[in-house]
């Protein structure tokens, strides 16, 4: 799972994949006789600068990461039933769906900004667990997941993605330099190191039921809500 700016979660195949009624698909990779079938998320860690920016103090600079992520744990698992639809540029994978657009759901008098950080994180989360169910329909997959990108810096959006997938998630050192050490190792003509993990996140067992809840309301809320996308104003 990489979760940048955007996201996707990939497995290597040694044969060529397609999911048209699911936007995914194999891409070729750098090794010969090798594949990657893999689905996209738009908007992800942007989802997190967004709302820095829009839950900052007016005149304030934005939040940084480590005030969003220790606002979204003062707020329970599942934000006191509030859900956050990730979808501030459309939906790639599972559905390709330009129209589509992010919301808060199911939001109250009870609700505050921690619970709002908190459903950004696993809105997320969510809609990534969402393609890897589609994936699972294609290929096998291990239990373990590596978590790739600036996003896995995050240990709550590790350990959510650990209670939404029902897996182990690792991280490894740097996680954001991933590819560009990749590509100086192909640049090299070396062999790919091993990378062992730093940190590992169980599935609680007690939230995995909860986001299984939640992952199927997000599905409910997009079919729900397509056929009123493409009506609605463009800001």
């Amino acid at each position: 799972i990489y979760l940048g700016t955007s996201a996707w979660v990939a497995q290597s195949t040694r044969s060529r994949k397609l999911d048209i009624a699911h936007f995914m698909a194999t891409v070729r990779t750098c090794l010969p006789d090798d594949y990657l079938y893999l689905g996209e998320l738009e908007t992800a860690g942007v989802c997190l600068s967004w709302a820095a920016r829009c839950f900052a103090e007016p005149g304030s600079a934005p939040l940084d990461p480590a005030a969003l992520e220790a606002a979204a744990n003062r707020s329970p698992p599942g934000a006191r039933g509030l859900v956050f639809t990730p979808w501030l540029h459309g939906s790639r994978s599972p559905n390709e769906d330009p129209f589509a657009r992010a919301a808060f759901m199911n939001l109250g008098l009870t609700h505050q900004r921690c619970d709002m950080m908190r459903a950004v994180f696993e809105g997320v989360a969510l809609h990534l667990g969402w393609i890897l169910e589609a994936l699972a329909a294609k290929l096998p997959v291990a239990n373990s997941l590596r978590f790739v990108g600036g996003g896995a810096h995050s240990e709550l959006w590790a350990q959510i993605l650990a209670d939404v997938t029902g897996k182990r998630i690792e991280t490894v050192e740097e996680p954001q330099l991933c590819g560009t050490r990749g590509a100086a190792f192909l640049a090299s003509g070396r062999a790919f190191p091993s990378h062992t993990p730093v940190k590992t996140f169980e599935p609680n067992q007690l939230n995995v039921p909860l986001y299984r809840e939640r992952l199927a309301l997000l599905q409910r809320i997009y079919r729900t809500n397509r056929p009123l996308f493409p009506g609605m104003p463009r800001g």
